[in-house]
């Protein structure tokens, strides 16, 4: 599975990469805005990771700007740390929810669940 994560934090970034490498998921590491618009255009990818907490833009606003640009997103996983975190996630159309800290098993099965969802019929 092609799992893009946004998320400006270099050391949860380095993390999810080798969990999800460990998950036999192929990861696309990007830290801003720019750079997963650039990805999204080269490799729609199966699943997104979306930090909450960016340096330049809100989650939210991420994926408004790839909902605008593509009109549509990839079946979306909003993890984040912020107490609001979860009333914040609900901002993020179709998307699932997984604060932070979680578990291997919670992130695999919340990707999963993400991907299930975007298969089902509207």
């Amino acid at each position: 599975m092609r799992v893009l994560v946004i998320e400006d934090d270099v050391a949860i970034r380095d993390t999810l990469a080798l969990v999800l490498a460990a998950r036999n998921h192929r990861a696309e590491l990007v830290a801003d805005v720019e750079h997963a618009l650039a990805s999204l255009n080269d490799h729609w990818p199966d699943v997104m990771l979306l930090d909450l907490t960016l340096g330049e833009m809100t989650g939210e606003e991420v994926h408004r700007e790839i909902v605008r640009r593509f009109e549509r997103s990839p079946p979306t996983v909003v993890i984040s740390a912020a107490t609001d975190g979860e009333s914040r996630a609900k901002l993020v159309p179709g998307s699932c929810y997984l604060p932070k800290p979680y578990t291997i098993e919670q992130l695999s099965e919340v990707i999963y669940a993400a991907t299930r969802r975007a298969r089902q019929p509207v």
